[in-house]
């Protein structure tokens, strides 16, 4: 398929999904029933160590559970238990029927395991869509005490049969992804600056998270802090969010060169994906490459890395699918690098931070568009061995992300990039190696 043809295939296959998904939970949204008496009662789990509802948080288009970090790691500040905080990974590119059962099968699998009654559901982007399809059923919905519905549409009514269950509904007037607007009957805060994902990572969004679900209380007794215990690892694919089981993670201090590299441990993901890897020393960045059992290695690079409520998230290259027909231009050289960055807390928006890579600033309104949200920056050659800057291929058509055509010579190490202040050295693998995905704070 021509560049160009895939390109408007790319734009046709959005319009339609978004067209098709957003009329498909609107639709159900306006189908009310009566309301249980239970709802928006304050029951908390009767445990002194851990007192508060279990939280279910639910990702967004093309997301997973990491875009939930720092949400995450605040609630934890305030005396959240890990085990109460939860993420539902699920593929947003595809149109399950079943997923409001499999959501259930989850919902109900936490209630059981932690004996609550209910629990809180926090909803982002095409998370809140699926969350208020959830919540439109009367059973189904006395199990959730609150629901906060963040960097989505705008409803018609806070989430539940009758609009019953008590919603807070966050937005954002700089996302430029979904736009928001009030909820009538819910509690609605607006934010100015924003952009999709950053709403997500932001201390505000939490602070007004944790006081809507349990009001005004004093700092707890028993507060969150960074530990070296050991790192809780989880691989997925990039797009479907399958998980990517029999991957080899290896763990290295973070060298110039992976020839450079200093092996610290080596793991297998098990069924779910997940691995166990040693304790972190604070401050020091760390280099972890995924070689999943079939396809390209990713090397990812972390400035550094800390223990939290959620694990730490791999992604691997798919290999079927649209998102595969999306990266198969990124090349494997063994004198050439393919970087990805990654904006964990938000999007590379121009006249932000200064993004610069070698005294070269990447966040333009050529390269990263405030209407294109990128939150994932891909920098590769395009084969003729020089950097043009130019858009590749059908990037132009997909959303929260870009790729640029950028000749990264691995005889060039290490690379030197900025980021809100700081700079990090970051090695020169050869894309025939792996590809190299830093992760910015």
């Amino acid at each position: 398929m021509q560049i160009r043809q895939y390109s408007e295939f790319l734009k046709f296959y959005f319009a339609r999904y978004f067209a098709r998904r957003w009329c498909k939970f609107w639709l159900a949204t306006m189908v009310f029933v009566p309301v249980n008496s239970m709802f928006g009662q304050h029951q908390a789990i009767q445990d002194p160590i851990c007192p508060h509802r279990p939280v279910l948080m639910i990702h967004g288009m093309l997301g997973s559970g990491d875009n939930y970090q720092y949400l995450a790691n605040y609630l934890l500040t305030w005396g959240y238990c890990a085990q109460h905080l939860h993420v539902y990974n699920w593929n947003t590119l595809g149109r399950n029927p079943n997923e409001v059962k499999r959501l259930d099968s989850v919902i109900n699998a936490i209630l059981q395991t932690e004996q609550a009654a209910q629990l809180d559901i926090v909803g982002h982007s095409a998370g809140g869509s699926l969350a208020y399809n959830y919540l439109s059923d009367s059973a189904r919905s006395t199990r959730v005490a609150r629901y906060v519905h963040i960097g989505s549409r705008p409803m018609p009514k806070p989430a539940g049969p009758s609009g019953a269950i008590p919603t807070l509904n966050i937005y954002s007037h700089g996302d430029l992804a979904v736009p928001g607007a009030d909820i009538a009957g819910a509690t609605n805060v607006a934010f100015s600056t924003y952009d999709h994902f950053g709403i997500v990572a932001a201390d505000s969004t939490a602070n007004e998270v944790f006081h809507f679900f349990y009001g005004s209380l004093p700092p707890p007794a028993r507060a969150w802090s960074k530990s070296n215990t050991a790192t809780q690892v989880q691989v997925l694919q990039m797009g479907d969010n399958t998980p990517e089981s029999g991957a080899t993670i290896t763990w290295y201090q973070a060298p110039k060169t992976i020839e450079d590299a200093t092996k610290i441990q080596q793991t297998v993901t098990n069924d779910l994906g997940k691995a166990s890897l040693g304790s972190l020393l604070p401050q020091q960045p760390y280099m972890v490459v995924c070689k999943p059992r079939e396809g390209r290695a990713v090397a990812y690079y972390f400035p550094e890395v800390t223990n939290g409520a959620l694990p730490l998230y791999l992604r691997t290259l798919p290999n079927t699918g649209m998102v595969r027909m999306l990266l198969q231009g990124i090349p494997q050289r063994t004198g050439e690098a393919a970087f990805v960055l990654f904006g964990s807390s938000g999007a590379f928006l121009p006249g932000g931070p200064p993004l610069v890579l070698n005294g070269d600033t990447l966040n333009t309104k050529a390269i990263t568009p405030a209407a294109k949200t990128v939150v994932a920056l891909f920098l590769y050659d395009n084969g003729d061995g020089q950097t043009s800057r130019q858009t590749q291929g059908a990037f132009a058509a997909a959303p929260f992300m870009n790729a640029i055509d950028y000749y990264l010579p691995t005889s060039q190490r290490p690379f030197v990039l900025q980021w809100k202040g700081k700079a990090y050295e970051i090695p020169a693998i050869p894309s025939s190696k792996a590809v190299t995905v830093v992760v910015l704070p």
